[in-house]
């Protein structure tokens, strides 16, 4: 009987955390910039908000290597004494780092980053997925992100499942 009663208890949980569980488990899109970059792209973001998609503003000081992100944004300019400089150079090639002296309107970058131990049929579960907008400085960001609307939309559209991946979008 007791055992019977905890099954039927068990069971009851199970079904009123299944609701939950997609909750716990939604990734976020991970916006990593300083506090100012991250201000003056209100717009931006405040479009991403009305798509319902779900965000994280992070400083490059509180970014680690090891974070459990997924789906990171980073933004802003090379020449920011807080930006995410040192963050690019563990994420761009040495070519594509120098290429972004070279335009003076900013890069736009997407990069699939793969953990070096990551095998068998979960390794594309643990990759890291990147957008990058940088340029010199953070004008040169703000450009290239708004330059390159139907790039960064059609990605982040395929990341949350978006379906709305062909129109480009309008903020």
């Amino acid at each position: 009987m007791r055992i019977m009663k905890l099954i039927t208890t068990l069971t009851f949980l199970a079904i009123i955390c299944m609701p939950l569980t997609p909750l716990a488990m939604e990734d976020n899109l991970t916006i990593v910039a300083s506090d100012e970059v991250f201000q003056e792209a209100q717009e931006w973001v405040d479009f991403l908000k009305a798509k319902e998609i779900p965000l994280t503003h992070v400083t490059p000081q509180k970014f680690t290597k090891g974070s459990e992100a997924k789906y990171i944004v980073l933004m802003g300019g090379m020449d920011e004494p807080d930006g995410i400089r040192d963050i690019l150079r563990n994420v761009l090639s040495t070519e594509e780092l120098h290429s972004i002296s070279r335009d003076e309107n900013g890069k736009t970058f997407k990069k699939y980053i793969m953990p070096k131990d990551a095998k068998g049929p979960q390794m594309w579960a643990l990759a890291k997925n990147y957008i990058i907008f940088t340029g010199d400085d953070r004008t040169a960001s703000a450009k290239t992100r708004s330059r390159s609307k139907d790039i960064w939309w059609e990605e982040i559209s395929l990341w949350f499942d978006i379906d709305e991946s062909s129109h480009v979008p309008v903020y």
